[in-house]
């Protein structure tokens, strides 16, 4: 996959625990957020990789890797930015994954915005 087609990934929806404290994804975009990263992420996944990107805010720690000795996958995500857009809270996040493809290690991309209503989604950035 090329870097152009994994910075599509910022031209979706939410992945929010990946973004902010009390950031949780509904289901419908958990598997919105699912569907632009590597196939063999599992739930487990998903909720390891969701609590660690929580701990995460601006100005603080960057990076938080993350392991899921169920299934050997790992990674890590870093808060690249906060900024605003259109009147909301927007924060970058860079993703990583180990999932035994030949996609390992590759960045994907993610732009979260709180909306109005406090929902968090995944946004183009």
């Amino acid at each position: 996959m090329s870097r152009k087609s994994l910075t599509l990934l910022t031209a979706a929806l939410a992945l929010g625990g990946l973004a902010a404290p009390g950031l949780l994804a509904s289901p419908a975009q958990a598997q919105v957020m699912q569907s632009y990263l590597p196939r063999r992420l599992t739930h487990g996944d998903m909720e390891i990789l969701r609590a660690e990107a929580a701990k995460l805010s601006p100005g603080d720690t960057k990076t938080e890797k993350w392991t899921n000795p169920k299934t050997r996958h790992s990674g890590t995500v870093t808060i690249k930015k906060q900024y605003e857009k259109s009147g909301m809270t927007c924060r970058k996040f860079d993703y990583t994954f180990h999932t035994g493809t030949s996609t390992d290690g590759l960045p994907y991309t993610l732009d979260w915005c709180r909306k109005p209503n406090g929902e968090w989604a995944i946004v183009n950035g």
